[in-house]
């Protein structure tokens, strides 16, 4: 995993002064099953692999990951933008091999060769990446019965879903916006140059040219103009900082951002007839150690057995969903 991101992770999961992962506790989610449309599939899941379930263990498996999928998507984009500097060199002992070999290359030159057209597809894949984290936050259900879907759509309303908001803004601002109307030119239609991939010479080194700012969708590369003088590192490194501002501010306040004071669950015991070992082997590998978690007598969604209530097509209330998921 690219080092900020783990950096991001472990942040996620161990803190001073707190016992639980920053995305552990009901009271973070909108805890509707009726929200998230991939409930049907987590629920067909469970049933052919015969494992027992009701609503409030659905709606762990919806939610669980979801922060962390996000730090996925910008381990994408750190990564990318990591081996995209490592391509660069390349191509500058190229270009320096080159000049030493046949004289210095005049600027404005172009350069067209395999370490070239790596970098390129490089780039093109930390523009996908950067899209993919802006999905991640917030998307467009696939089945329009649903509302929007990601992160921000699940938070339960209040600071750390404000929070987590005004981190996007500033993300879609710092170049995921645009990237991800770019990557949407390569993924559907053509790449962003036509023809081979190359290069320009600048002040005695290799760029790869990239668009003026794109404000708005673009259906053909003829819509690109190039009058900036922008390259693809520079922009690389503007949308990797801005990455790293964006998850620093919502997360440096440390667990009151993304999660409000927790309140005390009482522990369940194991139901009748079940070995407390049996009973801990029911747990999700997600919820952590099963040691750790004695330890800490907290209970979580993945902690009790559970069974099919044979209705998932009618979820219960979220006040409802609560209250079990407390032990009340």
């Amino acid at each position: 995993m690219p080092e900020r991101a783990w950096e991001w992770i472990r942040r996620i999961h161990v803190g001073a002064g707190r016992t639980a992962s920053l995305d552990w506790g009901v009271e973070l989610w909108k805890w509707d099953l009726s929200r998230y449309e991939s409930a049907d599939g987590i629920a067909a899941a469970l049933r052919r692999a015969g494992r027992p379930f009701d609503d409030d263990f659905i709606l762990y498996n919806a939610t669980a990951t979801l922060l962390a999928d996000v730090v996925d998507a910008a381990g994408g984009v750190e990564h990318s933008r990591t081996r995209l500097h490592q391509e660069m060199a390349l191509v500058q002992e190229t270009y320096a091999r080159w000049c030493a070999e046949a004289g210095e290359m005049e600027d404005g030159g172009g350069m067209s060769d395999s370490s070239v057209e790596n970098a390129w597809y490089t780039v093109e894949e930390l523009l996908v990446w950067a899209r993919t984290l802006d999905d991640r936050l917030r998307r467009p259900a696939m089945d329009k019965r649903y509302p929007d879907q990601g992160l921000i759509p699940a938070l339960a309303d209040g600071p750390r879903r404000d929070a987590v908001i005004r981190a996007r803004t500033r993300l879609l601002s710092a170049g995921v916006e645009e990237a991800g109307r770019l990557s949407g030119l390569n993924l559907h239609m053509q790449s962003i140059q036509a023809g081979s991939k190359h290069g320009r010479i600048r002040s005695g080194r290799v760029v790869l040219p990239f668009p003026d700012r794109v404000t708005a969708p673009v259906t053909h590369r003829w819509q690109l103009t190039f009058n900036g003088n922008r390259d693809a590192v520079s922009f690389a490194d503007g949308l990797m900082a801005g990455v790293e501002r964006s998850w620093t501010t919502c997360s440096a306040p440390s667990r009151s951002t993304f999660r409000s004071a927790s309140r005390p669950r009482r522990p369940l015991a194991a139901p009748a007839g079940t070995e407390q070992g049996e009973w801990y082997s029911t747990w999700p590998s997600s919820l952590g150690t099963r040691e750790g978690f004695q330890a800490r007598g907290r209970v979580g969604l993945g902690q009790r057995r559970l069974q099919d209530t044979g209705r998932p097509d009618r979820p219960r209330s979220a006040a409802c969903c609560r209250s079990a998921a407390r032990g009340r």
